[in-house]
């Protein structure tokens, strides 16, 4: 099971960035296009968004039953493992070391081997950066694709009016950077 510890604080495209994108030269509605850049964000962004990766810097914890084989962690691109902690045969909670385990793909997906073997454990959990250093930038031009559309289409239907999608819009955008699955 996955679970959320730190949150991002940031947007992988800022007010600015959408305002100039949108050709808004005013404040008033700075309010509504953060809360359409933060929804943009949404449907790409975590275990649940299209992408399945995470835009921006987040922790999270992975809970495992029981450490056995490669683990590949979720939500790539993983900056950093943290720590792995595990509950003993005894029912001790115990931290592996570091150098009990070799991290490869970090930067990209990330697999987790043991030196030797893994210990015995009635559950584990692992501690892990993910985020991109700098988003790329198909998938900030598919957002500020996605805000534009929402500032331009307040409501859920347009009445009177043919509507298409764009060929090469935003799904060819985020196209190659789709995780799909573990």
């Amino acid at each position: 099971m996955l679970h959320l510890i730190t949150p991002s604080v940031e947007m992988p495209v800022l007010l600015a960035e959408a305002k100039l994108h949108l050709r808004v030269d005013f404040d008033d509605d700075d309010t509504s296009i953060a809360a359409m850049i933060a929804a943009a964000v949404g449907r790409l962004d975590g275990p649940d968004g299209y992408l399945g990766r995470c835009l921006m810097p987040q922790v999270w914890r992975l809970d495992l039953d029981e450490l056995r084989g490669t683990i590949t962690l979720p939500l790539p691109p993983c900056q950093e493992v943290t720590s792995i902690t595990y509950l003993d045969k005894d029912g001790e909670q115990q931290a592996l070391a570091p150098a009990m385990y070799r991290v490869r793909g970090i930067g990209d997906v990330a697999r987790i081997n043991p030196v030797g073997d893994w210990p015995e454990a009635d559950s584990a959990s692992i501690i892990f950066t993910a985020s991109y250093n700098v988003t790329p930038e198909p998938i900030r031009a598919a957002i500020l694709l996605r805000v534009g559309h929402l500032f331009a289409n307040r409501e859920s239907v347009v009445v009177g009016e043919s509507v298409a999608g764009l060929p090469l819009g935003e799904d060819d955008l985020i196209r190659n950077y789709r995780v799909w699955g573990f």
